[in-house]
C-alpha cells in the first residue's frame, strides 16, 4: 500500500501527547477568530461582504504541526527502526504528507466554518456565498502544497532544524528578490549607461525570475479568484501547484533514501 495506515496513527498519537503542538495550534486557531470578530466589533456599520483569513494564513497550522515530522524520528533513532520493517520510503514519505495535509485542511475548514457562522450573524444574507467556497479551495490548495515543502524540509535535516533551514532559505529569498525589484525599477537599459548597466539590468530581471520561483516552492498558494474566475490562467496555477507538491515529495523520498 502507499499509504501506511501504522504510520498514519502513530503520528497523529504523537500530535495528540505534545501538549506545545495543541496548544499552539488553539493559540492560532482563536487569534484568528478573535481578529474578525474584533473586527466586525469595532466597525460603525455591518460589513458589505465577509472578510475570511486568507489561504496562506493556513500555513501557520502545517508549520506548527509539520516541524520535524521526518528529522525528529532521525534524530531519535525511530526512522531506523521504521525501515527495519518491510516499509518503502516513498510510503513513508507519503504517508507524513497525507496525514499532515489531512491534519491542517481538517483545522482550516473548522477555522472557516467558525469564521462564518461570525459573518453570517451579522450578515444573514451571506450563509450561501460563493466567497467561503473560494476561500475554502484556497486553504485547501495552500495546506496540501505547504504541506509537502514541510516534508521535504524536514527529510532534509535532523530535529526540528527544518523550520530555521526553511526561515532562512525564504529570508534571503525574499532579500534577494527585493534588492533584484529595486536595481530594476530604478535602471533602464535603454536610456543608456552601457553594456555594465545593461548587464546589470538583465541579470536582475533573471535574479527575480529565480527568486519567485524559489518562493513559490517556500511559500506556496492558489489564488482561485486570480486564476479561475480570471479563466486565462487557471491551467497554469494548478500545474504550479501540483509540480510543487510532485517535486517536493520526490526530493524528501531521495534524501531520506540517502540519509537511511
Amino acid at each position: 500500500m502507499i499509504i501506511n495506515r501504522t504510520i498514519f496513527r502513530y503520528t497523529i498519537k504523537q500530535w495528540l501527547k505534545s501538549h506545545f503542538r495543541l496548544l499552539a495550534v488553539t493559540l492560532v486557531f482563536l487569534a484568528m477568530l478573535a481578529e474578525r470578530s474584533f473586527k466586525l466589533y469595532i466597525a460603525e456599520r455591518p460589513p458589505l461582504e465577509a472578510s475570511y483569513s486568507t489561504g496562506d494564513q493556513m500555513a501557520f497550522f502545517v508549520l506548527i504541526l509539520g516541524i520535524g515530522i521526518v528529522g525528529l524520528q532521525r534524530s531519535s533513532g525511530n526512522l531506523c527502526l521504521t525501515f527495519a520493517r518491510p516499509i518503502e520510503r516513498s510510503s513513508y514519505i507519503l504517508t507524513k504528507w497525507l496525514v499532515l495535509a489531512s491534519a491542517a485542511c481538517t483545522i482550516a475548514v473548522l477555522e472557516l466554518a467558525c469564521e462564518h457562522a461570525i459573518y453570517s450573524v451579522y450578515m444573514p444574507g451571506l450563509f450561501l456565498n460563493i466567497d467561503i467556497l473560494i476561500n475554502l479551495l484556497e486553504r485547501l490548495a495552500t495546506c496540501l502544497a505547504a504541506s509537502a515543502t514541510i516534508v521535504f524540509f524536514s527529510s532534509m535535516v535532523p530535529h526540528t532544524g527544518d523550520f530555521m533551514v526553511w526561515g532562512c532559505c525564504a529570508f534571503v529569498t525574499m532579500q534577494i528578490n527585493s534588492s533584484c525589484v529595486d536595481i530594476l525599477k530604478s535602471t533602464d537599459p535603454d536610456a543608456g549607461g552601457g553594456f555594465f548597466v545593461g548587464l546589470i539590468y538583465y541579470l536582475s530581471m533573471g535574479g527575480e525570475f529565480i527568486c519567485s520561483l524559489i518562493l513559490t516552492f517556500l511559500a506556496p498558494s492558489l489564488n482561485v479568484r486570480a486564476d479561475f474566475l480570471a479563466g486565462e490562467t487557471a491551467l497554469l496555477g494548478i500545474t504550479v501547484l501540483i509540480s510543487n507538491i510532485t517535486f517536493a515529495l520526490l526530493l524528501a523520498i531521495c534524501f531520506t533514501n540517502r540519509s537511511e
